[in-house]
């Protein structure tokens, strides 16, 4: 599981984006303010975080191919982690990222749907349930042969391997897979989270609102809050997952 963050409100130039456009709110805007404007955050964010690295997994697919399901790279209705929205209080927000088993079966490369000398091919499948996890991490995959199988560690080539032997996949998914989801992640919430606030348009929504609720003769913190709320729930929704 992969954990990000972001505080307050992926970095503090966004609460000074809200500052900046209400002056006065500085003297209002409370910390379960904060936590409205963080729970859209997450939501904002993690739309265009899910669109980013679609884009990314396209352009890289020995990188991101771990993400998604099989002959699916770069579909983000077939990714195989949940983004998370773990916690928020006070403005700091939490993502996870939770790794979601694969459903399909691992596909066949066409050399070993071939046949061999003896007309045989490669037919049995298998569904590989912690695709994502595993090549995310590189961790090694160790196991026993239950009958003399056609094996091939990297789909070119197949050698006949015997009935209990230990077999070792040491490279799972390729090199390029290891990290790849935590460095993108860390990288985008770094680099492109402020710029996806900024253009939801919600910072200037927040700002129009709390300025007429200031200029009202019976403004109060209590009714500055409620303003906030209203806004960013048009936004968040109330999601904690995508």
């Amino acid at each position: 599981m992969i954990q990000l963050q972001v505080d307050p409100i992926s970095t503090m130039n966004i609460q000074k984006m809200v500052m900046d456009k209400v002056s006065q709110a500085e003297t209002v805007v409370s910390k379960k303010s904060l936590t409205e404007i963080a729970k859209a955050v997450f939501t904002i964010t993690s739309k265009q975080f899910l669109r980013d690295l679609s884009m990314a997994a396209i352009q890289d697919p020995d990188r991101f191919h771990h993400l998604y399901e099989w002959s699916a790279v770069g579909n983000p209705n077939e990714k195989l982690f949940m983004m998370k929205r773990q916690s928020v209080t006070n403005g700091k927000l939490t993502i996870t990222f939770v790794p979601v088993n694969s459903t399909k079966y691992v596909p066949i490369s066409q050399d070993l749907l071939t046949p061999g000398e003896t007309g045989r091919v490669v037919s049995s499948r298998h569904i590989f349930r912690e695709k994502m996890r595993i090549m995310e991490d590189n961790s090694p995959i160790f196991f026993e042969t239950k009958k003399t199988i056609v094996f091939s560690s990297n789909g070119y080539g197949m050698v006949f391997v015997p009935k209990n032997t230990i077999l070792e996949i040491m490279d799972p998914g390729g090199g390029k897979t290891k990290g790849a989801l935590r460095e993108f992640s860390q990288s985008w919430y770094l680099n492109s989270a402020n710029s996806a606030v900024v253009q939801s348009k919600m910072i200037d929504r927040i700002g129009k609102e709390v300025s007429k609720t200031l200029n009202s003769s019976n403004s109060s913190a209590a009714k500055v809050h409620d303003t906030i709320r209203k806004v960013t729930a048009a936004y968040s929704k109330e999601m904690t997952s995508i």
